[in-house]
């Protein structure tokens, strides 16, 4: 093959491509113009409900905002966290006898374990 031949190949093979992509191109610039039209041609009483349904999605936001807002009573809190602590010290203890170590004082305690300190 001369060099001439290759450069019209590949030339040719080029604009077949470039053919193709504009093709597709086309194609998806048909079927969106389709869709489009679909829309249009719906009647706007069937778009309505959608509407709606975003207007209620947003009420329903603010309902809940509103209740987000509402303050807890200063007894409320405090009993939160009596109960909190309760259950912190329950645990601890729980732990401290499963693992043999006072927790508060940091100190290994006679049991079941032998606890060695080790220096960092």
């Amino acid at each position: 093959m001369a060099a001439g031949e290759v450069g019209r190949r590949r030339e040719g093979e080029t604009a077949d491509e470039n053919e193709k992509t504009n093709a597709k191109r086309r194609k998806l610039e048909e079927e969106e113009e389709s869709r489009i039209l679909i829309l249009s041609q719906n009647p706007s009483s069937e778009r309505v409900p959608e509407e709606e349904e975003s207007v209620n999605e947003v009420e329903s936001c603010r309902v809940n905002k509103q209740k987000g807002c509402e303050t807890v009573k200063e007894a409320e809190i405090e009993d939160f966290f009596q109960a909190a602590e309760k259950d912190v010290r329950n645990n601890m203890l729980e732990c401290s006898s499963k693992y043999s170590f006072d927790f508060e004082k940091d100190e290994p305690l006679d049991g079941r374990y032998e606890w060695v300190k080790l220096n960092p």
